[in-house]
């Protein structure tokens, strides 16, 4: 996926871009709502990144690395708040 390779690479706008793309056809991928939580994060989007990982677990429960990035974003949050 597009938007993955650009959060990789650091291109963390274009991926944010790139995935809102693809929520718009598939809105229920749960990891793609991680990637994005990901990549908001990279951006000081804290509140933003924190809806995202949420909407990931929401999505799918068990997907562990939603919860990884979830306490990443909630940290965050709470240092820039």
């Amino acid at each position: 996926m597009l938007g993955n390779e650009l959060f990789f690479t650091e291109r963390y706008e274009e991926a944010v871009a790139s995935l809102d793309k693809a929520l718009a056809i598939h809105p229920n991928n749960a990891m793609t709502w991680n990637v994005r939580g990901l990549a908001l994060s990279k951006l000081n989007r804290h509140a933003d990144a924190l809806a995202s990982c949420d909407k990931a677990i929401a999505i799918d429960p068990n997907l562990a690395m939603a919860w990884n990035s979830r306490g990443i974003a909630l940290e965050n949050f709470e240092k820039h708040r």
